[in-house]
């Protein structure tokens, strides 16, 4: 029997357009295998990066969801309202709760066409939070929550880590014998009585669609405490990228201790990969760890075909 997690170039995915939304036209693509082939639960519903359309950042949501369909496994990726094909909102929720009912109104419209009630969650970045949010809210059809580099907190160890590593870098060195070292250039700066330039952080606003994830470390907690005693499977990645916040693998541990998370949660890292995922050996090593992760509780389980004659739905 063939290894799912490895690539089945034979193996032919289709792609539909689907139209949906009560309030406000939606725009997603689902991602199947041949009609001809049975389908595994549950379906997998990737969330927008930000303000970054259903194709994700250098496309990283279409390899994936691509890769889910080539092992047998329906996905679905979809616009926001005020994101890439899907128009402003029409209705008139504030954006935070609008995100939640985009979501809802997807899963609604899956459990027709696909015939299942059960589904992971993934995204990235502030997708990743909204992920969270939704299956707090969902959790009786959300089984798993996927989870790229979502909001995470420093740890003490974690400052250690950052010293460390810059203490065996050749490059950190060279720039301070060099005197090319920005704690030089500042030193510098103060001693010929130049004041250091600020950077007002608060000034730099960002898409309203980055910040209206979750923030607080002690909601974080409580939502994951929820959707774990419901049932919710959890499945964290985390990436150089993202090393200014997170730098170990087993820091999300050490950040939410009182959760013990290392007793199910599943925690993948990858130290050299980009934000984005975007080298292709890196997209495939999260791609084949995400299946295995898949095959872990569900690969037993079938689920009816996708009707051959599904196109561009309007619901």
């Amino acid at each position: 029997m063939m290894d799912q997690t490895q690539r089945a170039p034979q193996t032919r995915v289709r792609e539909r357009v689907v139209n949906f939304g009560r309030s406000t036209p939606l725009t997603g693509v689902l991602s199947y295998r041949s009609a001809a082939t049975a389908r595994r639960s549950p379906c997998v519903v990737i969330l927008n990066a930000g303000v970054v359309r259903k194709s994700g950042p250098n496309n990283l949501n279409s390899f994936l969801a691509r890769r889910f369909a080539e092992n047998g496994y329906t996905a679905f990726r979809f616009d926001f309202a005020g994101v890439g094909d899907s128009p402003n909102r029409q209705d008139r929720l504030p954006l935070k709760e609008g995100v939640l009912q985009d979501i809802t109104e997807c899963l609604d419209v899956l459990e027709g066409l696909c015939g299942t009630r059960e589904f992971v969650l993934l995204g990235l970045c502030s997708g990743a939070d909204n992920g969270l949010r939704a299956a707090r809210v969902e959790a009786g059809r959300v089984v798993g929550l996927v989870m790229l580099d979502p909001t995470v907190f420093r740890t003490k160890r974690w400052y250690l880590v950052k010293v460390w590593k810059r203490a065996a870098s050749i490059d950190f060195w060279k720039s301070l014998v060099l005197l090319r070292h920005r704690w030089i250039g500042l030193m510098r700066d103060r001693v010929r009585g130049r004041e250091p330039v600020a950077c007002d952080l608060a000034r730099l606003e960002e898409p309203e669609l980055y910040t209206i994830g979750l923030q607080d470390r002690r909601e974080i907690s409580e939502c994951l405490r929820e959707v774990r005693e419901r049932g919710v499977r959890l499945c964290f990645a985390f990436t150089g990228g993202w090393s200014e916040i997170y730098n170990y693998r087993t820091q999300l541990f050490h950040v939410y201790p009182e959760l013990h998370l290392k007793e199910d949660a599943e925690v993948l890292f990858f130290p050299e990969a980009s934000h984005t995922f975007m080298s292709d050996a890196h997209r495939e090593a999260l791609a084949s760890a995400l299946l295995r992760w898949l095959e872990g509780d569900h690969s037993q389980r079938l689920e009816p075909e996708v009707p051959p004659a599904i196109r561009a739905v309007s619901v």
